[in-house]
């Protein structure tokens, strides 16, 4: 590591393959029909108090489960590695208005373990029994970066078989009215990938990684766009939709970071 916090030449990456992916983007009116139905039967409780952003993490794990075909045997020892961004805001601008009119005998206890960066992951690892490893990272701006070298770290040395990644967000950032409503535009978003180690004939598309790189902190959500967007064209590879001829394809979404997407007719092929 040089003086600047940056990865010398040749510093080797921990490759992952993307053997699923999803992202959700979902309204406040379409939040409400996830939390009643994020793609598989749970009890009418089970999501009752969750955050908005583990609404939309968890359709996300769900929904690339569905299209890779993996089965909850299949995943079941991997691990859950989940980054929000500014988790709780909404729930407690709502909370402490509610305090200062009624007191403390109005207050929730579920705000603590719903509220918290470990939230999301938590969710997730509960109602879908998975039982590996289980961390919130990231908070702010940049939380796609710390996400990603965790992920790849827990996937390269605790010899499990794989790691959701998630991670989450509002654009833009909502503000409560009065009412403690949520405006109608606004829109919360969700990238699940899941990773497994890489294997040279499996021709699926890989993330690269450097976790030795340290990523300078971000101001804005706009380095995070780049990692839904990856999602975005990787989903649509591995769900076919894509069919166009090409060669070796990389998305490069940082220094420390980048995909490969594999010939069309090598992923034909296989």
């Amino acid at each position: 590591m040089d003086a600047n916090g940056l990865a010398p030449v040749g510093v080797p990456s921990v490759v992952c393959a993307i053997q699923a992916a999803a992202v959700v983007h979902a309204t406040s009116e379409q939040l409400t029909l996830l939390r009643r139905d994020p793609g598989v039967p749970l009890p009418a409780s089970a999501l009752r108090n969750a955050d908005e952003q583990s609404v939309v993490g968890l359709a996300a794990v769900i929904s690339a489960k569905r299209q890779a075909n993996l089965t909850k045997e299949q995943c079941a020892e991997w691990a859950v590695v989940a980054a929000p961004r500014y988790l709780g805001r909404i729930t407690l601008t709502a909370a402490v208005r509610r305090f200062r009119v009624d007191g403390a005998w109005c207050m929730t206890p579920h705000i603590v373990p719903h509220q918290s960066q470990h939230a999301v992951a938590g969710v997730i690892s509960q109602l879908l029994s998975v039982r590996g490893p289980c961390l919130g990272v990231g908070a702010g701006p940049g939380g796609c970066a710390e996400a990603a070298q965790s992920a790849a770290t827990i996937l390269d040395r605790e010899s499990v078989p794989g790691v959701w990644l998630v991670m989450t967000g509002w654009d833009r950032e909502p503000v409560l009215d009065e009412q403690n409503k949520l405006q109608a535009d606004v829109v919360c978003h969700a990238l699940a990938l899941g990773l497994t180690p890489a294997i040279a004939s499996n021709h699926l598309p890989c993330l690269h990684v450097r976790p030795s790189y340290a990523p300078a902190k971000c101001s804005t959500v706009a380095a995070d766009r780049a990692w839904f967007s990856a999602a975005e064209e990787v989903a649509q590879m591995l769900s076919a939709k894509e069919t166009s001829s090409r060669g070796t394809a990389v998305l490069q979404l940082a220094d420390y970071a980048w995909i490969e997407l594999p010939a069309e007719s090598d992923k034909n092929a296989a």
